[in-house]
């Protein structure tokens, strides 16, 4: 097969990756998936207050939250307000991916580096769709790639798409300033100036943005009691199996050109991607297994350094990515298209696992409320929710966006059962509201109570 049909066929392999993320993405929003921990608060008070809902003046949730309060001006439905909601969080990593892909148009074979960095570096903790620290490691990708590759100075679209995503991951998340540090070390590595010039001003602005936003809980977050704690929980057993299979399946890939044995490399690449995504299929099977997953957003970043190492090693002139016309060793491509193919899959595949094993306890949720003489289900009676997603303060708003504007049932702690006899509806620890306070839901169908159930749910701080 000659250089441009090769080069061709793996142009037309960026659609069917698109495909197939784009499917999962979707699917895994209707799955509820965004709504996982803090995603249930976020949209619930974006329906109440009617604006956007910003922890943390985290403003890009601004923007991603935009669709829903466009479509609450037309609809109350819930279902259709949870579809749009979650859509709009979902589709953030295939806008990074097209992002990558404009900017790397003109040379193809390095498409593979952020297919592989945004679908599969952070999959394990996808499903906490909210996470500005996940947004934020996947949003620097066309930086990235643009610090290797560089850009034509009259090439607008590619430097839209940089600047874009590069100002949402300076205000994202305050892990926007090592990220945009990264990006500026390699280009300055690489010689772009242009582009270390703009990673600079977006270096500055994260830096000041993180500084001006910055308060006590996430500070608190930055101590090695968290970290250990979270790497225990988020990325012990199978997330650390598959990101080691992530990052030597992509180094093998980049080493597939190599004369003589580029095939066994190419093979023995796609083969630990596959062994990386296949070791988390029973993992996203059992809700309580990922019960953690939420933790991972503390090793967001350093999930994705490795990959970036892969892409800056791939990009050097000389190397398969380093020419102009996108790979000096055409023999590489089709391991490429496979392996952008795998990551795709691999997106899509765990995210609908999770979000089936999601449905499964939302039922069991359903079910309790039911079942329960009152207004008010104690979260502690709740069966098979234990050590999973909805084992979480996130589980009462989460009981109000699967009803109805006018609820008549709420799944809360105890002491929230407690409280709403005297009509105060005990939303978390740091958020309690009167049933009479006017908004969006009407709470007021809450206040006729049985007496208080016994036993009491987690409540925690508010998750980053």
């Amino acid at each position: 097969m000659g250089t441009v049909a090769r080069t061709i066929g793996l142009r037309l392999t960026t659609p069917a990756v698109f495909a197939v993320a784009v499917v999962g993405a979707v699917a895994a929003a209707a799955l509820n998936v965004a709504l996982s921990w803090d995603g249930s608060y976020y949209l619930f008070n974006v329906l109440e207050s009617g604006q956007p809902f910003t922890p943390h003046q985290r403003l890009v949730n601004a923007i991603t939250q935009g669709p829903t309060l466009l479509a609450q001006h037309f609809t109350d439905r819930m279902d259709v307000l949870r579809l749009v909601f979650g859509v709009s969080y979902m589709i953030l990593p295939i806008i990074a991916l097209l992002a990558c892909f404009v900017v790397v148009r003109r040379r193809p074979a390095m498409f593979v580096w952020a297919v592989i960095g945004i679908c599969l570096a952070t999959l394990p903790g996808q499903v906490n769709a909210s996470s500005e620290a996940i947004q934020v490691a996947q949003m620097i990708w066309p930086l990235l790639l643009a610090a290797i590759v560089g850009l034509d100075s009259r090439d607008w679209v590619a430097w839209v798409a940089v600047v874009a995503t590069g100002l949402f991951t300076a205000m994202g998340h305050p892990f926007g300033v090592p990220l945009l540090g990264l990006a500026l070390v390699v280009s300055l590595l690489y010689r772009r100036r242009s582009v270390a010039a703009v990673a600079a001003v977006l270096l500055a602005i994260s830096a000041v943005n993180a500084w001006a936003t910055l308060d006590v809980y996430q500070t608190d977050r930055i101590t090695m009691d968290v970290v250990r704690t979270s790497y225990a929980g988020a990325i012990f057993g199978a997330p650390i199996v598959a990101m080691v299979g992530t990052f030597l399946g992509a180094l093998l890939i980049s080493l597939a050109g190599r004369p003589g044995r580029g095939a066994r490399f190419g093979a023995a690449g796609l083969a630990c991607l596959v062994l990386g995504i296949a070791v988390l299929m029973p993992w996203a099977h059992n809700p309580v297994a990922w019960g953690d997953a939420i933790d991972f957003r503390t090793f967001a970043p350093a999930a994705i350094v490795p990959l970036a190492l892969v892409a800056v090693f791939d990009g050097w002139p000389g190397r398969a990515g380093g020419t102009e016309s996108g790979g000096d060793s055409q023999d590489a491509l089709p391991w490429r298209r496979a392996a952008a193919l795998t990551a795709a899959a691999g997106f899509a595949l765990i995210l609908v696992i999770q979000g089936i094993s999601i449905q499964r306890l939302d039922r069991s949720l359903a079910d309790a409320e039911r079942a329960a003489p009152g207004t008010c289900v104690a979260q502690s009676s709740v069966g098979g929710i234990g050590l999973t997603v909805l084992d979480h303060w996130a589980t009462t708003p989460r009981s109000l966006i699967f009803g109805n504007r006018a609820p008549t049932k709420i799944v809360m702690p105890g002491i929230g059962c407690s409280l709403l006899i005297v009509g105060t509806v005990y939303i978390a620890s740091w958020d309690m509201r009167s049933v009479d306070v006017p908004g969006w839901f009407d709470l007021r169908g809450l206040a006729a109570s049985p007496p208080p159930a016994s036993g009491s749910g987690p409540a925690v701080a508010l998750t980053p």
